[in-house]
């Protein structure tokens, strides 16, 4: 009869062997193995997210710098805008350049505005070319007049030349660009 027991416990332990190994198995297929996975996962996110906040601390002197020279930049342009003549004042402005041509004794025998351009929202250029005749003191007293008028200008060209009638006259032709302000915003 011994044989007979023990052939049962020897088959039943096979079956409870089998049964934890397949158990196991089962338990490292569908729990721990997807858990392991679900962890690395996480860990490579988290490593990633420290990486990211460190690259952040490592930008922030460069930030700074770039808001405050942003600031400087903000505190120039607002300075040189009240500078700049409005557009809507280019007549004025024109006149005063006769005037000033005039109070030197120059004769202007061109006086001739060019297109405007506006290549920016807030600053449009303007041209001017003016040929006039005088003596050489007359005309550098009529282009250091121009400089102090109240306007951001630039002389592009400055050609003086001697007259050939007179002598003691000269042919200067002036080509400007005068900033302005622009008056209506683009969109």
């Amino acid at each position: 009869m011994r044989n007979k027991t023990s052939k049962s416990s020897r088959s039943g332990s096979w079956l409870i062997t089998a049964a934890l190994v397949i158990g196991s198995s089962a338990y490292l297929l569908l729990g721990f193995m997807p858990a392991m996975r679900a962890l690395a996962e996480s860990r490579q996110k988290t490593a990633e997210r420290r990486d990211y906040v460190s690259q952040a601390d490592r930008l922030k002197p460069a930030v700074e710098n770039a808001t405050l020279e942003l600031e400087k930049t903000r505190a120039y342009n607002q300075r040189s805008a009240e500078k700049l003549s409005d557009d809507r004042k280019l007549a004025e402005l024109y006149q005063q350049i006769t005037t000033q041509a005039k109070l030197a004794g120059v004769v202007s025998k061109r006086f001739e505005p060019q297109k405007r351009t506006s290549p920016y929202q807030t600053l449009r250029q303007s041209g001017l070319t003016i040929e006039a005749v005088g003596s050489f003191s007359q005309l550098c007293a009529m282009l250091a007049a121009f400089e102090s008028l109240p306007v951001t200008m630039n002389f592009e060209s400055i050609k003086v030349m001697p007259q050939r009638q007179d002598g003691l006259k000269s042919v200067c032709e002036l080509k400007l660009a005068i900033f302005l302000a622009c008056s209506e915003k683009n969109d």
